[in-house]
């Protein structure tokens, strides 16, 4: 059965309290199914999540911006997909290619902040090269773009109209900043990930 694996951890997690950000954290994995036997936290601030290979990038996405909008904060992601040979009750004790990779990857990532493998060196090339562009606009987000972005994302079938009500903006406030944070080449992109997937 083929999988991803999103190994990750919060980016500058001492500046903020854990009481802040990890409620956050764990909310958002619980959106991609139930811990331990789905995701877990380890090592105070690192993670570990197994999803549907077609939802792998729409959830680091998700985990970033639940950091990012304290601020100081961000996440490190490393996508995997793969075989999984291993299904243990608890995720960081299963195995197989899926987080093989997306291990590998994580302790190869240095700045980056969003990356992918899947052993096609192709489509690796392609796809990394379209995340790196994805997550250097999320990267320069501010907080105020973030929470409306998260919630955009989080509700894909409101209007611009609904989601201004939801934050008591303007619906002109929430245009503008899906202007700015050209959320619609975010969409893009996670669009053409899943296609990419989906031919697999």
């Amino acid at each position: 059965m083929k999988y991803a694996v999103l190994t990750g951890d919060v980016i500058n997690s001492t500046q903020e309290l854990s009481e802040m950000w990890l409620p956050e954290l764990k909310a958002v994995l619980n959106q991609y199914g139930q811990e331990p036997e789905a995701w877990e936290i380890y090592r105070g601030d690192s993670f570990q999540l197994l999803v549907k290979m077609e939802d792998a990038l729409e959830a680091a996405i998700a985990v970033k911006l639940s950091m990012m909008q304290f601020g100081a904060l961000n996440a490190r992601v490393a996508i995997g997909l793969g075989d999984v040979s291993y299904q243990s009750t608890k995720v960081t004790e299963s195995n197989g290619e899926a987080f093989i990779r997306s291990g590998k990857t994580f302790d190869t990532m240095k700045k980056r902040t969003l990356a992918i493998s899947l052993d096609k060196p192709l489509i690796d090339e392609l796809l990394n090269g379209l995340i790196d562009f994805g997550a250097y606009l999320i990267d320069g987000w501010s907080v105020s773009t973030v929470k409306v972005i998260r919630l955009a994302l989080a509700n894909p079938n409101k209007t611009q109209v609904e989601l201004a009500k939801m934050l008591e903006v303007s619906q002109a406030n929430i245009s503008e900043t899906f202007s700015r944070a050209a959320y619609d080449k975010i969409l893009q992109m996670m669009q053409l990930y899943r296609h990419t997937i989906s031919t697999l």
